[in-house]
């Protein structure tokens, strides 16, 4: 074996074997359902990865903006160590709003924590479920009732209602 080939070889195979794993990824699946947690695809990747959180990207997000079809955007886990904090579905309807000069997508936030934090203008202390929509210049909070009739609008068969 060439030298120049194997130093490099070698390097890529230690660097990727000792890659570490997502933290709270799909192996974590089966516990996201019994929470009522949106289950991470299996053709999503990690898109991000920071020390505390990890953003998993839907591969289709190019296409689904392209043709303004409403789709789950990312999937974001935060937490620190071994404690999961939280976990944020981000839902876009695929319309789009000008505001001041800029296109932003119509969404829905759906924020699960599972420790207390303070969340949203108000500062509101929250565990569990926390639901914001933006659209055509307006931030409101919404229910779990409100959010499933959005998506059910939008064409998307999530449920936050359990």
């Amino acid at each position: 074996m060439n030298i120049y080939f194997a130093v490099p070889f070698l390097a890529l195979l230690f660097i990727g074997c000792n890659s570490p794993e997502p933290k709270f990824g799909k192996e974590y699946n089966s516990r996201r359902t019994r929470l009522g947690l949106q289950k991470i695809p299996d053709d999503w990747k990690v898109y991000a990865k920071e020390e505390g959180y990890e953003k998993w990207e839907n591969p289709k997000m190019v296409s689904s903006i392209m043709n303004k079809k409403a789709f789950l955007s990312s999937i974001t886990t935060h937490y620190d160590g071994e404690i999961w904090i939280s976990e944020e579905d981000l839902l876009i309807s695929g319309k789009m709003f000008n505001l001041n000069d800029e296109e932003i997508p119509e969404r829905i936030q759906a924020l699960y924590t599972f420790v207390p934090m303070e969340i949203g203008v108000k500062k509101e202390q929250v565990t569990g479920w926390y639901f914001s929509y933006t659209g055509a210049g307006a931030a409101i909070r919404m229910n779990a009732q409100q959010v499933d009739s959005a998506l059910k609008a939008w064409g998307l068969d999530y449920r936050y209602v359990r």
